[in-house]
């Protein structure tokens, strides 16, 4: 075998490699593209589920909301009745009775996705207005976050120092006190 004879079968193998190279990377190309395709219609049902149920359990809630708000109306209404006489308050309390009865209604024919586009539309029509209410709902969820958290807390730390200062703690009786010589059960 001469040089020629060599390079020409050498020249052939790299090209029969070359050509399986080319086929390996197609087909781990194909497989991949088709995972991730995989992938992403597995993640868009995910989401689409996912999105399913927040919807079901906000129409859920929406409907109990407008049951509440039925109850609330009944109850005014009821109130009102039982007033005597027909001053401006027992007029507040009716004209009140009505707007919960109407909101209710509302709530019951129109559901979730009609409270957003109600809150949607108010939202265009007065963006400032819209954006102040939500600040100050920000505002308000925070401060009463905060308390209730700080409400634990302190509770937590009288407890505490009530088991330091002699004091029975709540639920624990004075025999069992950290601290007391007596330990008897």
């Amino acid at each position: 075998m001469d040089t020629t004879d060599t390079d020409t079968v050498e020249q052939s193998a790299a090209d029969k490699v070359r050509e399986e190279a080319g086929r390996v990377g197609e087909a781990a190309k194909e497989e991949m593209s088709q995972l991730v395709d995989e992938a992403r219609d597995q993640g868009r049902g995910l989401v689409a589920e996912a999105s399913d149920r927040l919807r079901d359990e906000a129409q859920h809630q929406s409907q109990r909301v407008a049951e509440n708000l039925r109850t609330l109306s009944s109850d005014l209404r009821t109130m009102a009745q039982s007033t005597e006489g027909s001053g401006t308050a027992v007029t507040w309390v009716r004209m009140g009775a009505d707007r919960f009865d109407g909101l209710a209604e509302r709530l019951e024919v129109r559901g979730f996705d009609g409270l957003m586009e109600d809150v949607g539309s108010f939202a265009r029509r007065t963006p400032m207005t819209f954006l102040a209410l939500t600040f100050g709902a920000g505002l308000i969820a925070a401060r009463a976050i905060k308390n209730m958290d700080t409400d634990r807390l302190t509770s937590t730390r009288d407890s505490v120092s009530q088991l330091g200062s002699g004091q029975r703690a709540p639920g624990l009786p004075m025999e069992n006190r950290p601290g007391s010589g007596d330990m008897t059960s």
